[in-house]
């Protein structure tokens, strides 16, 4: 029996893939990369996430606007994030809160997660969440609001493993990981990855960006694609102590019941 994986998390709209589209798809699909999320990361590139979902059965769309392009968001993007929802059944993504980022306006990236957020779930939709230095912020936040019941997931999870639990007793939260699990600095990932219930348990490549490790220990090429993704279910699987049909089936359910099938 084929196995087959659902990458949570990626962005084939980038430029980095416009020359050779069709050869990432086949590629992808070639590795058994069934189902993909695209996720927009700003208003300029929600039409080509939403016409890629359109010509490709595989991809499934996410529109939102990313923290770092909070300073530059046109007035009436929340307005217009809710009309491309009601036309699209799409997600909402890829939102959240980046500290990490030069001169970080925290107050303003939170107020726009907490829009996204609300539309999210008024709508019924699945939120792909982006975090990187603001984990206090973040809880504090998904403990504050209504969180949509299709769930929120993390993508390339790096908090804490004990920051796991606390999330998970928040709602519907799921945990995804990316090419940084093969990396061997990665402990904390290494170390919070047991802690996720296998029910919300994600696997993704982030693609263009984030590249696994190869097993002879190099870089793999960039930039990063889905094709890759059995190379982080693999390294999943191993810090588990499974095997990589189970770690493709049980993230492939998880995904589906997220994301929808």
């Amino acid at each position: 029996m084929r196995v087959r994986f659902f990458d949570s998390h990626c962005h084939i709209q980038d430029e980095a893939f416009t020359n050779d589209l069709e050869g990432v798809i086949r590629r992808a699909s070639d590795a058994g990369v069934e189902r993909m999320l695209c996720c927009g990361t700003e208003e300029s590139d929600w039409p080509r996430v939403l016409d890629l979902a359109g010509k490709y059965p595989v991809v499934k769309p996410a529109v939102g606007l990313h923290p770092i392009c909070a300073a530059r968001a046109d007035s009436g993007w929340l307005e217009r994030l809710r009309t491309n929802l009601r036309l699209v059944p799409a997600a909402v993504g890829e939102v959240g809160l980046d500290a990490a980022v030069e001169k970080p306006d925290m107050s303003e990236q939170e107020q726009m997660l907490r829009d996204q957020l609300a539309v999210a779930a008024d709508m019924s939709r699945p939120v792909s969440l982006h975090c990187r230095r603001a984990w206090g912020r973040l809880v504090d936040l998904l403990k504050s609001i209504r969180l949509p019941e299709r769930g929120v997931v993390i993508h390339s999870y790096s908090g804490s493993p004990d920051l796991v639990a606390e999330l998970v007793r928040i709602g519907p939260v799921y945990f995804s990981f990316s090419g940084s699990i093969t990396r061997p600095s990665n402990r904390r990932g290494r170390a919070s990855l047991p802690c996720v219930p296998a029910d919300r348990l994600l696997i993704e490549t982030d693609a263009p960006d984030i590249p696994p490790i190869l097993d002879n220990g190099s870089e793999s090429a960039r930039p990063n694609e889905p094709s890759r993704l059995p190379i982080v279910a693999k390294a999943v699987a191993t810090v588990l102590g499974e095997n990589v049909e189970q770690i493709a089936a049980v993230t492939w359910r998880n995904a589906c019941r997220v994301f929808g099938d």
